[in-house]
Formats: structure tokens, C-alpha cells, sequence
């Protein structure tokens, strides 16, 4: 596995805005901050069942854990992987 990148964009932190601000609450929630911290390490991601589809895959995506294969990554394509996704079709960037 490749070293983790020093200069890059947190794509995982945008998945996490983009969950927050259309569920309401981060995707995962606990009172117990450790909980949440060990569910962030061993959960992965599920999305609502009530997203869309295409952003349930562009969430799935952004909060892969491993930062080689996230969307958003250079091995994908970087800002244009993102700017891509159906999510966004509608968006003139």
C-alpha cells in the first residue's frame, strides 16, 4: 500500500459534511465518543435506505477508508472523480 498523502484533500470530511447536512447527524452516532471512534474504525459505511441512490454510492465512496480508493483520490482521478459522480450531474462546475 501506497504512503498515505501529506498534500491532499480530506474527501472523507466532505462525505461526512454531505451526510450531515442531508441526515441531519453524522453517520455514525453514539453518546460515547470512544463508541464513535471504534465504529469509524471497524463499521463501515451504510447509507439510509431513504438516499437516493446516487447518493448513497457518491457517500459509500467519499468514506471509503482507505484513502488509495476513495473518491477524490489521484489513483481516481482526483477533484474530477468527484465533479463527475451522477450526484452532481446536474451541477455546471
Amino acid at each position: 500500500m501506497k504512503q498515505p498523502y501529506t498534500k491532499m484533500v480530506d474527501w472523507w470530511g466532505v462525505g461526512i459534511l454531505i451526510h450531515e447536512m442531508t441526515a441531519g447527524q453524522a453517520p455514525w452516532n453514539d453518546l460515547s465518543n470512544a463508541r464513535i471512534m471504534s465504529m469509524i474504525v471497524h463499521n463501515d459505511f451504510v447509507p439510509r435506505d431513504w438516499f437516493s441512490k446516487k447518493l448513497q454510492d457518491l457517500l459509500i465512496k467519499l468514506l471509503d477508508k482507505n484513502p488509495c480508493t476513495r473518491l477524490g483520490s489521484p489513483e481516481l482521478g482526483g477533484v474530477d472523480s468527484i465533479k463527475s459522480h451522477p450526484f452532481f450531474s446536474d451541477v455546471d462546475w
